[in-house]
């Protein structure tokens, strides 16, 4: 039951959604233009410190394996303080700047969703109820909740996409260091991957994702009505009998919201498959020494980890689009 007679599907109905994501670039534009390039900056030289660090963590080991096993001579010969320096300022650097990109996107999308909730708000509480669309109360709430935090987390998670392709380009790189055939492997597999997730994303959370939305509406808008009638409720001993009427929304929004976590299960399944694929497609194809193989298999490692964040963008998306 829907306030107004509002039966329309989410995807029917207008949605800050709908042109959401132009409408908050165009915010950032205005408001946190400076904030989102130092939040991409920041994500970007993360991305490359985490792979590096990773990359000559794998390198380092190897080598030092291999010189200690050639004898004393050799171990005494290995340079590894240049290794061991190089690892810490990459650590350093990744926590610092991961640090920095967190919250310049999160300062950023705070201030513009700020604005957009209030430009929402005024534009719902200034409707014509004569000529507006129906919109009930729980669709009302569920926009300015709901549907603003999933634009919100959308753009905390804009520098994460930029920051995967310097990821995926510097794992690119370094494995060439152990072979071109392993490096344009790795390069298809990373350019497959992102329309696989993608694909996934559409077939196996777009439609959960819509119908907990329309679920939460109707179960949000049950409770603003009955909200209003507690002193009847009350009054009358109906408590229960509101009560056994809300079971079957709810029960109804839990089946959606299972439907939408096993999706996004088999999505994280999928990407972890597709890492162990691309490290042995590596390692079976690298013809370097074994030092610059270590650091191939563990950039191509960090580079998979990194396109990560583009499954979690498009999981995001295809329950806000």
């Amino acid at each position: 039951m829907r306030a107004g007679g509002d039966t329309r599907s989410r995807s029917d109905r207008c949605s800050p959604a709908d042109g959401g994501l132009v409408k908050t670039r165009a915010l950032l534009d205005v408001t946190g233009r400076t904030g989102m390039r130092g939040a991409i900056l920041a994500a970007s030289i993360a991305a490359l410190s985490a792979v590096l660090l990773l990359a000559v963590s794998g390198w380092f080991l190897t080598a030092a394996a291999i010189a200690g096993a050639s004898g004393a001579a050799a171990a005494l010969a290995f340079n590894y303080l240049i290794p061991s320096a190089a690892i810490r300022l990459f650590a350093v650097v990744r926590t610092g700047t991961r640090y920095g990109e967190r919250l310049l996107s999160h300062r950023t999308a705070l201030r513009a969703m700020a604005d957009l909730r209030s430009t929402l708000f005024r534009t719902l509480a200034a409707q014509d109820t004569r000529t507006a669309p129906a919109l009930s109360s729980g669709d009302a709430s569920a926009r300015l909740l709901g549907d603003i935090d999933a634009l919100e987390d959308l753009v905390v998670r804009e520098p994460a996409r930029i920051a995967a392709l310097v990821a995926a380009a510097t794992g690119i790189g370094l494995v060439a260091l152990a072979g071109w055939h392993a490096a344009l492997a790795l390069a298809a597999l990373l350019a497959l991957l992102p329309l696989l997730l993608r694909f996934l994303a559409e077939r196996l959370t777009r439609a959960p994702a819509d119908a907990a939305a329309d679920a939460l509406g109707a179960l949000r808008t049950q409770f603003v009505e009955y909200a209003a009638a507690r002193a009847e409720i009350a009054a009358y001993g109906l408590a229960e009998t509101v009560a056994n009427r809300l079971t079957a929304p709810v029960a109804t929004l839990d089946a959606a919201r299972r439907r939408l976590f096993i999706g996004e299960s088999v999505i994280a399944g999928t990407l972890l498959v597709y890492g162990g694929a691309a490290v042995a497609l590596v390692l079976a194809l690298a013809t370097g020494p074994a030092p610059y193989v270590a650091l191939a298999l563990l950039a191509t490692a960090a580079a998979v980890e990194a396109m990560a964040a583009v499954s979690r963008t498009a999981l995001k998306r295809a329950g806000v689009d």
